[in-house]
């Protein structure tokens, strides 16, 4: 009869194993992944992660491969995990108007206080407009237009 509750105290007592994992190892596994993450997402968006450079853009942490932005270039958000390709042009809001901005851009009224401001020139540094039409006080917001529509991949038969 004392044999049943011996074997079930034996069998408990094997099954059970201390787990030594130290807070040194699960943060060097959290950050390894972090990096996985993050290379994967920035290889398949085609950004290499050795040549990138940061910019702060609409509120956000954006890289590029250049330094210099114009139309086209591809960036990509380690927040969305997400690239995309600057439009080269710009949405802003301001309760007066953005008539002054004429001599540089070319203006659509897209909704109610609300205008696309595209530059006149071509290959024009997208980030030097962006950050002087940031420090203009008659405009609420302004957000450089960026494309995160992917190319539709078709399946082949």
């Amino acid at each position: 009869m004392r044999l049943i509750p011996l074997c079930a105290v034996l069998l408990l007592a094997a099954g059970c194993t201390a787990d030594k994992a130290t807070q040194n190892k699960n943060v060097e596994a959290k950050v390894t992944k972090v990096a996985e993450v993050e290379a994967i997402a920035i290889g398949r968006d085609k950004i290499s992660a050795s040549h990138s450079i940061s910019f702060q853009l609409n509120g956000g942490k954006f890289f590029a491969e250049s330094t210099f932005l114009t139309k086209g270039t591809r960036v990509f958000n380690p927040e969305m995990s997400q690239g995309g390709v600057l439009k080269g042009s710009f949405v802003v809001q301001s309760e007066i108007g953005v008539d002054e901005q004429k001599k540089l851009f070319y203006i659509e009224q897209i909704a109610a206080e609300t205008y696309r401001l595209i530059p006149m020139g071509e290959n024009v540094d997208l980030l030097v407009l962006y950050k002087s039409l940031q420090q203009d006080v008659s405009l609420r917001t302004v957000e450089i237009e960026i494309d995160y529509s992917r190319p539709i991949e078709r399946d082949e038969y």
